[in-house]
């Protein structure tokens, strides 16, 4: 099945039906869904290709700490350990040239949230608010949420980055343009990537403190541009410039190429700790479908063993795996942090490193997660049915206010 045929059935099964926008939005969130935070419900009934073996000369080693044994209560006691947030880059870039209007503060908070990013101690929210093609940015300063700006109707935003002091953002969608921020979200503009920069491609960006970069997913190019400037350039890693995904660790950048083929089969992530000089390969720890999943300064990724469970690998130095943990069949995948991941199918499980515990987020079955954020010891997800904050490492869920 390809992924437009994929991206299909997922909007014709989405409670979408009821006009065409609706059918488009399902569409649009459907490749998304596939290429971000999901993993295929339907891969562990095909596994039977699907082995939790090293391949590609991918090294795996042994558990990180003691098997996790799942919990007896959700509100179990799990340590939190939170990672440090990056320290601010100090950038000091001129603002983008679109002006706009600043909305003050309101207690409304996001609704329909298409994604997430964290910068400089904030949260930054893309939501799809109304029942036009438009995007609304908000912003959470302390307890203070706060309208920041409207997009264009006409620019479903579906991807969201900023570098860590929270003053260069990139905002893009599938089929949409790409928009950049350097005064922490007040004023948006498109950076100049040629023709490139039309409606009909899709970018999805990423940020280390020095560099940005864009992946065009419909174009086979990649892009890369210096922080606080607009000034991209065509890049390459590898000797390609084909790939679906990027994301930062740390200040690493990890790009993984397209698929050939069903399911996520030969592609094999690359990983550049020196700005894109050179780049060394992270082959995935098992065949089949999988996708890669970025923390700050780890990444994820899923093995379904064909028994209707997967087996989830961390890798904390981009070079080896360690097995992390079990579960049932999922269909979302969200790493929380470097040592928490959130597991949702069957029921929601907080995998960390000393444990697996039951827990209970509040969405429904038919809701997904489209990004994450943690500021200090809160950690927030961001859904189509709003954002949910907990305080206590991820074992507990409130609706933010």
């Amino acid at each position: 099945m390809t992924r437009l045929e994929d991206a299909l059935r997922e909007a014709l099964d989405a409670e979408l039906r009821s006009s065409p926008t609706g059918l488009l939005e399902g569409v649009r969130r459907g490749v998304r869904r596939r290429r971000l935070l999901r993993t295929v419900a339907t891969a562990a009934a095909a596994a039977g290709v699907v082995a939790g073996l090293a391949v590609n000369g991918a090294v795996l080693t042994g558990l990180d700490d003691t098997t996790p044994q799942p919990a007896t209560s959700p509100t179990e006691t799990v340590p939190t350990g939170s990672p440090s947030q990056p320290a601010p880059t100090g950038s000091s870039s001129q603002p983008a040239p679109t002006p706009t209007g600043s909305p003050s503060p309101t207690t409304e908070v996001p609704t329909r949230v298409t994604a997430m990013a964290e910068g400089g101690g904030l949260v930054f929210v893309l939501a799809h608010e109304t029942t036009g093609d438009a995007t609304t940015l908000w912003r959470l300063k302390g307890d203070v949420w706060k309208r920041l700006h409207e997009f264009p109707t006409g620019s479903l935003l579906e991807w969201l980055a900023f570098t860590p002091d929270g003053r260069n953002g990139w905002a893009s969608g599938l089929g949409t343009r790409v928009w950049a921020t350097h005064d922490g979200g007040e004023t948006w503009a498109r950076p100049a990537l040629g023709s490139d920069n039309e409606r009909g491609r899709s970018f999805w960006p990423a940020a280390t403190s020095t560099t940005v970069w864009l992946v065009d997913q419909t174009g086979d190019r990649l892009w890369r541009a210096p922080v606080g400037s607009d000034d991209f350039v065509p890049a390459t890693a590898g000797g390609r410039t084909g790939f679906f995904q990027v994301d930062t660790v740390g200040d690493a950048v990890v790009l993984t190429p397209e698929p050939i083929g069903e399911g996520n089969v030969t592609s094999v992530p690359l990983v550049s700790r020196d700005d894109g000089i050179s780049w060394t390969q992270l082959p995935f720890p098992c065949h089949g479908e999988n996708r890669l999943l970025a923390a700050d300064d780890a990444v994820f990724a899923l093995c379904p063993d064909g028994r209707n469970a997967a087996t989830v690998y961390r890798s904390i130095d981009l070079a080896r795996w360690q097995e992390f943990g079990r579960s049932l069949a999922l269909t979302d995948t969200v790493p929380l942090a470097d040592d928490r991941i959130l597991l949702r199918g069957q029921e929601e499980i907080l995998m960390t490193r000393v444990g697996a515990t039951s827990i209970t987020t509040g969405l429904g079955p038919g809701r997904s997660v489209w990004g994450t954020a943690q500021i200090g010891d809160q950690f927030f997800l961001g859904t189509d049915g709003g954002v949910l904050v907990s305080d206590d490492g991820g074992l507990t869920w409130r609706a933010a206010k």
